[in-house]
């Protein structure tokens, strides 16, 4: 009986061990065996400092847990046929789960990445932690990577992370200046210092150095000879009458007048416009019978001429023989005379 009860004690024993073994992995594996939606991302950079179970973090806030990462040609290889010499061959493939509780409704993963859902790996302080940050940003500008497999979550695209654009800077700044011929940019510089150093040393310097100076003096002089404080002065005496002339009754009253006879203006140049039709017309009906006249004006000349002409016939023949004045007018001959 008492083996049976031992028996008993040790196998309640187990079980209470195993119960809080069970307990403690939920406790550490947290959010792990809560329902969430999985996503996978592809790293071309050094995932150190990133650990199972560092935290995913939108905007600052912890939405869901990295869950694995591996090599993708570890993960992949055997399935598909992959380039060793391609940029998928070196890839980091990091598994997290997203909590829905903790985002809310969210449109579908894919419309997500069109609209610039990316992740990138940044660093908590210091510390040297790392952790996955999801962010928004231009799609174009990030682009989703060709894979030439089927991910088994939802794939997001990442964004090089702070630490990898400084790398990259520097790589391309270093870059540049093997590029540059610091012998030949060195002794242009100790050239370009010795002609300076020797231009300095020349009597053309020295005399431009003492023409400034007197200019200087000269200047100075000049402005002390101007009394600025008086000329300030003046120009605040000139300015407050020309306020005080700009805010006086008089001007105001002038510009009331000027509108008051621009109107005026405005009113007779209307009433002049009909006047000058009207004269137009007058012009254009004098232009009309000067017309006229200067048609019959040859006709009268031409009878004027002849009238002259017949009266000049007539005084001569008086002139000649007076007694015609008193003889009476011959009858013209008849036919039968003529005859």
């Amino acid at each position: 009986m008492e083996a049976r009860a031992t028996y008993i004690r040790v196998g309640l024993l187990l079980v209470a061990g195993a119960a809080v073994l069970i307990g403690m992995l939920l406790f550490l594996a947290g959010d792990r065996f809560r329902n969430g939606v999985l996503f996978e991302s592809y790293f071309s950079e050094s995932v150190e400092g990133l650990d199972i179970g560092a935290p995913v973090k939108y905007r600052g806030v912890s939405v869901g847990t990295v869950t694995d990462i591996g090599l993708a040609i570890g993960a992949y290889g055997s399935g598909v046929r992959v380039d060793m010499h391609s940029p998928a061959s070196r890839l980091v493939y990091v598994r997290y789960q997203i909590n829905p509780a903790r985002v809310g409704r969210q449109p579908h993963p894919e419309a997500s990445v069109r609209e610039g859902l990316r992740v990138r790996l940044a660093m908590e302080g210091i510390t040297g932690i790392s952790y996955l940050e999801l962010d928004f940003v231009d799609p174009a500008l990030y682009p989703p990577l060709p894979l030439p497999w089927t991910p088994l979550g939802a794939y997001v695209p990442t964004i090089p992370s702070m630490i990898a654009q400084v790398q990259d800077a520097a790589q391309r700044f270093l870059a540049g200046l093997d590029r540059i011929d610091i012998v030949a940019l060195a002794t242009s510089l100790q050239g370009l210092a010795d002609d300076l150093h020797r231009q300095m040393r020349g009597n053309d310097v020295q005399a431009g150095l003492a023409e400034t100076t007197a200019l200087v003096h000269e200047l100075r002089g000049q402005l002390r000879q101007a009394d600025l404080p008086g000329l300030a002065l003046e120009l605040r005496a000139t300015s407050q009458a020309v306020r005080d002339i700009a805010e006086s009754g008089d001007l105001r009253r002038l510009l009331g007048q000027s509108a008051t006879a621009a109107s005026r203006l405005a009113l007779d140049a209307e009433r002049l416009a009909p006047l000058i039709a009207a004269m137009q017309a007058t012009t254009q009906h004098a232009d009309a019978g000067l017309a006229d006249v200067q048609q019959a004006l040859p006709g009268i000349l031409r009878d004027v001429q002849e009238a002259a002409a017949n009266l000049r016939a007539t005084s001569e023949a008086l002139r000649q023989e007076p007694a015609l004045l008193l003889r009476p007018a011959t009858p013209p001959p008849r036919e039968e005379q003529r005859r």
